[in-house]
């Protein structure tokens, strides 16, 4: 791993542990709900948490890499402070819209009564203070400031998730748990100073450019999403309330593995974008590919703890969420939906370097609408099942969809020899452990 240099190492792992410290504390905090709840609050639980994954996606979309493309273009600190004023102006004015559009749709489509939209209103809160620690830290990352940036993407969200896991054993509720998510987030921010930031009142022209260069990455976000936990919006109108409480416990278990991903290619794309910038040759894609690599052994690993380990925890917590585990290709097919992904964040690195966000928006709209078309074809003739088949189906057209688009920009070389070896391997494996034990 000589490509690897010592800052990026050292990133990587501060950034990995944590995130995965996070997932883990989110995954027992999950799995209790779950096994405290009934079914069909465990389904609202999974219906507010999509909004809220939904409103995380759409606050930041574009925001950091709009002032990524601006930044490095200048020395001068006045600019960078304006510049600085200019992205957060505009993060307030798409969380804004953002409620604003979600709460319509929100209130049309559930008809909520007084618990479920107080529960619905939590969400909001927490979600909008989670895109502003998330800005902070993406932006204290690009200063070089990474010890501010770590408490900003590890502090707020765990008191989130303490105090709303503290609320909830007092009540026992949807409401109390996202009340005290709310809390926790809200305070924790406040204490590290999160929202000292300046807005910009009079760069308006650039406010409004900032904005429509968002575009592409909100829709790109919003296919994501609907590829994903938005799928729970899907089976609300297909399906009953226990296979929509069942994918509202596997998807956050299996996003692990996103969430592992991700903050592999937050540490290693800056090197990338920078190094594509200053000098491109043949030894970065070299580099590239290796790392890619890298990124499908360690998903494919994981891969297989989970499905050895999932299980047993479940049925270690016991109560309601041992139903959600009864048929483990669920979770093996969403395992497999992302180990196939890495080809696709290898291209789309490329997409972000040169500034094609149209493009990457194009890809990701023609995508998601077939992923979707199969995922509701898969659900409309093998019922349950269906989900899983058409969130592992999705995943392979992304994959193959932008490949075909990357090829006519660049030569890349993408490992799917190596993808197609793991696959192997561990679909091998989950057929032998699961006739064997």
């Amino acid at each position: 791993m000589k490509f690897l240099k010592r800052d990026f190492l050292i990133n990587f792992i501060l950034f990995s542990f944590s995130t995965a410290f996070l997932k883990v504390v989110g995954l027992v905090v999950f799995f209790y709900l779950g096994s405290q709840l009934s079914s069909s609050d465990y389904a609202s639980f999974g219906i507010l948490y999509s909004l809220q994954v939904l409103v995380n996606t759409f606050g930041i979309a574009g925001v950091v890499e709009f002032f990524v493309s601006r930044v490095h273009h200048t020395n001068n600190e006045d600019v960078k402070r304006e510049l600085e004023s200019v992205v957060a102006t505009l993060l307030l004015i798409l969380l804004t819209i953002t409620c604003l559009f979600i709460s319509i749709y929100f209130v049309i489509r559930y008809e909520p009564g007084i618990d479920l939209f107080l529960s619905f209103l939590f969400v909001l809160i927490n979600s909008v203070v989670l895109t502003i620690s998330s800005f902070r830290t993406q932006i204290e990352r690009l200063y070089g400031n990474y010890k501010d940036s770590l408490k900003f993407s590890f502090v707020v969200p765990l008191s989130s998730f303490i105090i709303g896991f503290v609320l909830f054993n007092m009540e026992h509720s949807v409401n109390s748990f996202f009340l005290g998510c709310a809390l926790g987030s809200i305070l924790s921010l406040l204490f590290l100073g999160g929202l000292n930031f300046n807005l910009s009142l009079s760069s308006y022209g650039l406010v409004w450019i900032a904005g429509l260069s968002c575009l592409p990455h909100i829709g790109s976000g919003f296919f994501g999403w609907v590829g994903g936990y938005g799928i729970n919006h899907i089976i609300t109108s297909e399906l009953n309330v226990s296979v929509i409480s069942t994918f509202s416990f596997l998807y956050p278990v299996g996003s692990l593995m996103q969430l592992f991903a991700s903050s592999m290619n937050q540490a290693w794309s800056p090197v990338f974008f920078r190094e594509i910038h200053s000098d491109f040759s043949s030894s970065l894609e070299i580099k590239n590919k290796r790392f890619f690599k890298l990124m499908i052994f360690f998903l494919t690993l994981i891969g297989v703890i989970m499905v050895i380990f999932v299980p047993k925890l479940v049925r270690f917590f016991g109560g309601n969420i041992v139903a959600y585990v009864e048929n483990e290709f669920y979770l093996f097919a969403i395992v497999l939906s992302y180990v196939v992904l890495p080809p696709f964040w290898h291209c789309q690195n490329y997409f972000l370097a040169y500034g094609l966000g149209g493009d990457l928006f194009n890809v990701g709209a023609l995508s998601t609408g077939l992923g979707i078309l199969f995922t509701v074809l898969f659900i409309r003739y093998f019922g349950e099942v269906g989900v899983y088949l058409g969130i592992l189906s999705t995943s392979i057209i992304k994959v193959v969809i932008i490949y075909i688009v990357s090829i006519r920009h660049w030569k890349l070389n993408v490992s799917f020899d190596f993808l197609f070896a793991c696959l192997f391997c561990l679909s091998i494996f989950y057929i032998c452990w699961y006739f064997l034990f």
